[in-house]
């Protein structure tokens, strides 16, 4: 049960954050975006949560009884996953490198750090 108030607390601060900056910086997304997508560009927000996601699932792995290469294989997978999502972003155009590493670090940032406060 801990975990999922973990997890919780880190989605929703993740969306504060994320749409407390996108309003605050108010970055217009590329103009060459190859679909159609509303909002602020900056940061990144579907990198941010999938960054987010990993980081507490790469934590989760670490902290279960299981063994190193399958610890390994889960972490790799997860980040892999982000990273997808990552490029994505890029590819479709609807956000620039910038956005999509802010995005990340946001993520892995605020995954670190909410287990510390609870």
């Amino acid at each position: 049960m801990e975990s999922v108030i973990e997890l919780i607390v880190i989605l929703i601060v993740t969306t504060v954050v994320v749409l407390g900056l996108k309003n605050r910086m108010k970055v217009a997304r590329p103009a060459n975006a190859k679909v159609s997508a509303k909002g602020y560009a900056f940061p990144s927000g579907h990198t941010a949560f999938s960054f987010a996601l990993a980081t507490f699932y790469a934590g989760l792995a670490m902290r279960l009884a299981i063994p190193f290469v399958e610890t390994l294989l889960i972490i790799l997978g997860v980040f892999t996953g982000a990273f997808f999502i990552l490029a994505w972003r890029l590819q479709v155009r609807v956000h620039t490198v910038g956005q999509v590493v802010a995005g990340a670090g946001i993520g892995v940032v605020i995954a670190l750090l909410v287990p510390f406060v609870l």
